[in-house]
């Protein structure tokens, strides 16, 4: 039996049709666009050995385009990933009941990885302080060897960052303007109506306010930054605008005066938001 977390794209078209959307936003001129960082993601699809530094239990990691799959001692993992330059973040979407401690993922290779770095022999997976959480060495444990597909599907799924402000983000914002084209036509009184906060932690967003969501998070440094959340999401019947998918399509983010904002991959607006 597996145990299921929300996944945000599982009912994406009903929860953006029940959540109240918000006029267009003020068009304002783009931060500069210096290269992005490179991207690892073409070179680790396909099936690894992986050895868990704090325990040592050897199992397979499969990582797809679209998802990842760790078989364990403990079961099997199954959920989501996304790299920018030497950034890597997991997330469980299923588990099996013995991966599961006091209602958490007990695997701090997935859960303690912030980044990655290339070996001889295939990767290890770091922590945000640099120690090893993990360790990837090409194949399988019985010596299956590991596939590449095509680069283009490969890039289309793991896109890199574009655009560029800079600015440190922790804290909680206030959401002042969303982007139309996410949230869909309606309610011009919807965000005062509905105040939405988003708090950055360490690793971390959590949505409160109107509809709720939470995920993970990382500031790669220059304005770069990347977000994933198949954390809670809650957007059927919430009431108030629905940001929780602007949070996860992030890549760059920087201030405009007082106002934080938050750029997509092709460095289109997304949010703006104010201390709160």
């Amino acid at each position: 039996m597996r145990l299921p977390f929300m996944l945000p794209f599982l009912f994406a078209s009903a929860l953006l049709a029940s959540c109240t959307a918000l006029p267009p936003t003020t068009t304002h001129e783009p931060a500069p666009r210096p290269a992005p960082p490179g991207s690892v993601a073409a070179s680790m699809i396909g099936t690894w050995t992986l050895t868990d530094s704090a325990t040592g239990d050897i199992g397979e990691l499969t990582l797809s385009a679209t998802g990842l799959t760790g078989t364990m001692p403990c079961g099997t993992i199954d959920g989501v990933w996304v790299t920018a330059g030497d950034a890597w973040l997991g997330e469980m979407s299923l588990s099996d009941p013995g991966c599961v401690r006091d209602g958490a993922l007990d695997a701090p290779w997935l859960t303690s990885t912030a980044g990655v770095e290339a070996t001889d022999a295939g990767w290890h997976l770091l922590a945000p302080d640099g120690g090893i959480t993990a360790t990837l060495t090409e194949g399988t444990p019985g010596g299956t060897a590991a596939g590449t597909p095509d680069a283009d599907v490969i890039y289309s799924a793991q896109p890199l960052p574009v655009d560029l402000s800079t600015g440190a983000i922790a804290g909680r914002w206030l959401v002042t303007e969303a982007a139309e084209s996410a949230l869909g036509a309606a309610d011009p009184t919807a965000i005062t109506r509905y105040p939405t906060f988003v708090e950055f932690t360490e690793r971390t967003w959590e949505i409160s306010g109107g509809c709720f969501g939470s995920g993970r998070w990382e500031d790669l440094g220059d304005g770069y930054v990347v977000a994933m959340g198949p954390g809670v999401m809650v957007g059927l019947g919430c009431g108030g605008p629905y940001v929780a998918p602007l949070i996860t399509a992030m890549r760059t983010a920087g201030f405009d005066g007082d106002e934080l904002v938050l750029f997509d991959r092709s460095g289109d607006e997304l949010l703006r938001l104010v201390r709160g």
